[in-house]
């Protein structure tokens, strides 16, 4: 699949906000990454034409042009990359007709970048807020095998009435999923290896914004 010439690039942290305005339309997007790295995708949406039950559809593409992965909005993905080179993502209406406005969001996560903050025990970050939608923020924290923490999330409150609230994800040092928690909630982890950890932190139904959070101790 050759890149289009009008493609635009995305780097680690980019979030982007565009729009499907007609039928049959793709829009196309590259970023570069090696075989091995771990990313995640946010896409997210305010809403297709009324009734059409439509939303945005993201493809993505290796180098070599095969499928990677397919998600609709509101959706994440955590994708590893089978190769290295430039991978290329197509959005579009999930029906090819509707039209309507989505968000897309890249964060690094293996090798994590960009960082917010490094957290060390005792830190609390306040005043974050998630801005827009598709937003992540992500955050590091360096642990040891068999170390215990304690991981607070609160959150002053989403658009009222949305039912949204933060939501904060842990990765290990091996970008694995360890445990997926909400505002205003706490865990008690029990760390499995020694390394640094990730916390990506965004709105539960990627798409409301609001003020955020709390951590480690």
């Amino acid at each position: 699949m050759p890149n289009s010439p009008m493609a635009q690039s995305l780097a680690c942290g980019a979030l982007l906000s565009d729009t499907i305005g007609a039928a049959g339309e793709v829009d196309q997007f590259t970023f570069s990454g090696q075989a091995n790295n771990r990313v995640t995708l946010t896409l997210a949406t305010g809403g297709f034409t009324v009734g059409s039950g439509a939303t945005a559809t993201a493809t993505v593409f290796s180098p070599a042009a095969a499928m990677v992965v397919t998600f609709n909005a509101n959706d994440q993905q955590q994708v590893t990359l089978p190769a290295t080179g430039t991978y290329v993502i197509q959005v579009r209406a999930s029906n090819f007709v509707s039209t309507g406005s989505y968000s897309l969001g890249l964060e690094c996560l293996l090798p994590t970048s960009p960082v917010d903050a490094t957290l060390f025990c005792g830190v609390l970050l306040s005043d974050r807020r998630v801005n827009a939608a598709a937003q992540v923020d992500q955050f590091t924290f360096s642990g040891q095998a068999n170390q215990q923490v304690t991981l607070t999330l609160a959150t002053g409150g989403f658009t009222v009435g949305s039912g949204a609230t933060a939501t904060a994800t842990v990765f290990s040092p091996a970008a694995a999923v360890v445990v997926t928690f909400n505002a205003n909630g706490q865990q008690q982890l029990t760390l499995a290896d020694s390394g640094t950890y990730a916390i990506q932190v965004r709105a539960s139904n990627l798409v409301e914004a609001a003020q955020k959070f709390r951590r480690p101790n």
